[in-house]
Order: C-alpha cells, then sequence, then structure tokens
C-alpha cells in the first residue's frame, strides 16, 4: 500500500475530528495510507510544513480550510507554493465564486463546505495520482542522469 503524509489546517477542532475520520475512510478507498498531521490555524500550519521540509519529510499533501486565525488558507497556499510546491485541496464555507483565489494561487482543488464524502474521495485521489506522477518524474531524471554517466 502506497503512504502519502497529509498536513490538514483548520481551526474547528470538531471539524478537524469529522476530517480526520472522513480521510481514514477515504485512504481505505484509495488504497494509500494517508498519515494526518493536524494543524490548528494558518500560522502552526506553515510552521509545520517548513518543520517538514527542514527534516527532510516533506508533507505530500496539504489540505487547509480559508478563513482561519493568524494565516489565511491563501497565505498557506503561497507559502507552500513559494517553499515546496505540493498538491494542495482547499475546504471553506466559500462558495465555487472564490475559488478562482485560491486555484490562481496554486490549489489544486477547491470544495465548498458542506461537501459529500466522493468529493473529498475524488479530491484525495487525484492528489495522490499527482504526488505519484512527481515521484515518476523525479525517478526518470535519476535514471537519466545515471544512462548518461554510462555514455559518457
Amino acid at each position: 500500500m502506497k503512504r502519502k503524509s497529509v498536513l490538514f489546517a483548520d481551526d474547528d477542532k470538531d471539524f478537524r475530528s469529522f476530517m480526520k475520520e472522513t480521510i481514514e475512510e477515504v485512504s481505505k478507498n484509495i488504497e494509500t495510507e494517508l498519515i494526518i498531521t493536524e494543524a490548528q490555524d494558518g500560522a502552526e500550519a506553515i510552521r509545520l510544513f517548513d518543520e517538514s521540509i527542514s527534516k527532510k519529510t516533506p508533507f505530500d499533501i496539504v489540505v487547509t480550510d480559508y478563513m482561519m486565525p493568524s494565516a489565511s488558507g491563501l497565505q498557506v497556499i503561497k507559502h507552500i507554493i513559494k517553499t515546496k510546491p505540493v498538491p494542495i485541496i482547499v475546504l471553506s464555507a466559500y462558495k465555487e465564486a472564490e475559488s478562482v483565489d485560491f486555484i490562481k494561487e496554486g490549489a489544486i482543488i477547491f470544495i465548498s463546505k458542506p461537501f459529500q464524502f466522493k468529493q473529498i474521495n475524488s479530491a484525495f485521489s487525484e492528489a495522490v495520482s499527482l504526488t505519484l506522477v512527481k515521484e515518476d518524474i523525479k525517478r526518470a531524471k535519476e535514471l537519466i542522469k545515471e544512462l548518461e554517466k554510462l555514455t559518457s
């Protein structure tokens, strides 16, 4: 089974608990173990993301709310895209019209609350696929370098 680390940021403790259970259920559906780290606001999400980079164990996927104290979801997105881009899913009570800003800044998926389980399932399936493509590209580049060494 594949394994991916997920940073999930939301200032609502009850919603974080609900989403943790939901993500665990999604994990079974997409046959990928999703290891969840919770952040209680945007500033903590940024700090945890930076720590993961410095420890050389970066998160594979980030899920963030939009309206949070200390740093908004948009600030979280901008920081991640600037630091080390990974697939980002935004969950928000804001409607689809506002999703343009999130997508423009680098989020891959915007899901408006309330949502259906199949939307979350689909979002994680897509995000995991993107991380696998990224890994394949990295392996291909490494193989090309090895081939270049052999042929020179």
